[in-house]
């Protein structure tokens, strides 16, 4: 599926528009009447939203702390569909019916896309920014942050396992999605600065001379170099125009997801890494305001870099050319290329910050940038199956952690840390459909299969042939779709032994 975007954000009423021409490819052996469509943000719509629908009922006298912090108050959002065309053999368009099913749209098709044959199709859409979360704005002492995510209408997957995807996102169970190329156009600000996924390709339009200098400089070294300084933020120096909009157009290629964020708060820092000197840099990236600092300008660049170099070792080499991590009202989330993180200093140490948000940061960003291989690249169906990306993902996390710096705690990936969950009674097994789990989320699609594979290396297998094993499943399933049975049958094919065993009591059921 390839997208051409052009999309405009509007600071005052904190919306984002925009127009988006889909083509999509039927590799199937089959022909489709109909696509469909995934809206995530509807998750936050009053009129289709049934995560809202599913909320417990609450007192109506409730302290504002406590309806602040519960989202009493329900965000309305939602994608505001404007159009939906069919682009016709001659160019010409013509209006498709559609449903609105959640977070789904069903595309009437006026002729079955054959296969091997491709459909185009155009739909303009907007919607309110919310607070916080996944794809929200944050104020910050400067101003706005703005991480668009989840942010256009996207196809679902047809699949030789499923047929159409149409799993709803109740927001647990996170997404499933198609490669393709990427041509986005984002309008915004003069005074933001913006990145993405992608490659910037009009430097010379939205980025200063001194900027461009700068970032040729910081790609030469893993050392970071600020293309935009903290005594730079919001001064006219900065931006090579005063006033108005600027647009900034990123291309990417062969990528599951575009996510972007924009803010004129930000401060920028970039560095280069290489696998072999006679690489192109990988370009490093990291964004964040002034009220990240010191913490931000001191760990995230080389926790990026750290990612880069465990998980292009023991999974394979990351591909793509460019990997930015960005503070903001995200907690934690991941996109091909780019990662949104939380973590700031909290003026609890005066001057600095504790190890424990040094070691909150370095967990945090090692982990998202680390999505980039599963499920960006190893692209499983995260709506039904979390611990194929977070559980793999925590594993190798895990050992990224202590490589950059050997007191970091153990946390999750090491089997003491689970020791309490594992005696409870009312786990559900690590093969339970994500919005199917009822308890304590992290221990099941987190810890326990980290913890699972981190013994089944240390104990069973050895380094040597788990590390063969699992980078063989990696590097086969790269830009395909593992189900779970995959990278079991993967994993004993590249070991040479039966582990039925590990699978049955691990993974399927709570026996272990």
């Amino acid at each position: 599926v390839d997208y051409r975007i052009e999309t405009e954000l509007d600071t005052v009423a904190h919306r984002v528009s925009g127009t988006e021409r889909i083509t999509y490819h039927n590799n199937s052996p089959d022909a489709l009447d109909y696509l469909w469509i995934q809206l995530d943000q509807n998750v936050r719509s009053l009129e289709h939203s049934r995560t809202y629908q599913m909320r417990r009922a609450l007192p109506e006298e409730i302290d504002p702390r406590a309806r602040r912090w519960l989202g009493v108050d329900l965000f309305d959002g939602g994608h505001e569909i404007g159009r939906v065309q069919v682009v016709d053999a001659g160019g010409g368009l013509s209006d498709a019916p559609y449903r609105i099913n959640g977070t789904l749209m069903k595309i009437f098709l006026p002729e079955p896309v054959m296969p091997g044959a491709t459909t185009e199709f155009e739909i303009d859409w907007s919607f309110a920014i919310p607070d916080w979360g996944r794809g929200g704005k944050e104020e910050v002492s400067d101003g706005w942050i703005y991480e668009l995510a989840q942010w256009f209408p996207r196809l679902s997957v047809y699949d030789d396992v499923n047929g159409w995807q149409t799993d709803q996102f109740l927001g647990r169970g996170e997404f499933y999605l198609e490669f393709g190329d990427y041509d986005v156009r984002i309008t915004v600000p003069s005074n933001h600065i913006v990145d993405a996924t992608g490659v910037l390709q009009n430097p010379a339009e939205v980025l200063t001379a001194a900027q461009r200098e700068r970032l040729a400089r910081a790609y030469r070294g893993e050392e970071p170099v600020f293309i935009v300084g903290p005594d730079e933020v919001m001064t006219a120096a900065s931006r090579p125009v005063q006033d108005g909009m600027l647009t900034w157009h990123y291309r990417a290629e062969n990528v599951r997801d575009f996510a972007w964020a924009s803010s004129k708060t930000f401060v920028w820092d970039a560095a280069g890494f290489q696998y072999r000197p006679d690489q192109p840099p990988i370009a490093v990236h990291s964004l964040y305001p002034r009220d990240a600092m010191p913490l931000w300008n001191d760990i995230s660049t080389a926790a990026v870099i750290q990612t880069l170099e465990t998980y292009g070792r023991m999974a394979f080499e990351y591909p793509y050319p460019k990997a930015s991590n960005i503070n903001g009202p995200a907690g934690g989330m991941e996109y091909p290329m780019v990662a949104f993180c939380g973590a700031r200093p909290r003026g609890d140490v005066e001057g600095g910050y504790s190890d424990g948000l040094k070691y909150a940061l370095i967990g945090v960003t090692i982990h998202e940038v680390g999505h980039n291989w599963f499920p960006m690249i190893v692209n499983s169906d995260e709506r039904k199956w979390t611990w194929m990306d977070e559980g793999l993902n925590t594993f190798l996390q895990h050992y990224a952690e202590v490589e950059l710096d050997p007191d970091f705690p153990r946390w999750r990936g090491s089997p003491q840390s689970i020791v309490d969950y594992m005696r409870d009674p009312d786990q559900v097994p690590i093969m339970t459909h994500s919005d199917l789990i009822h308890k304590d989320f992290g221990n099941n699609g987190y810890a326990k299969p980290a913890a699972g594979l981190t013994m089944l290396r240390e104990a069973v297998l050895g380094p040597e042939v788990f590390d063969d094993a699992f980078s063989g499943y990696a590097q086969r399933w790269a830009f395909k779709k593992p189900q779970p049975s995959d990278f079991f049958r993967s994993m004993e094919e590249g070991a040479g032994e039966d582990l039925a065993w590990m699978w049955r009591g691990w993974f399927y059921t709570t026996h272990a």
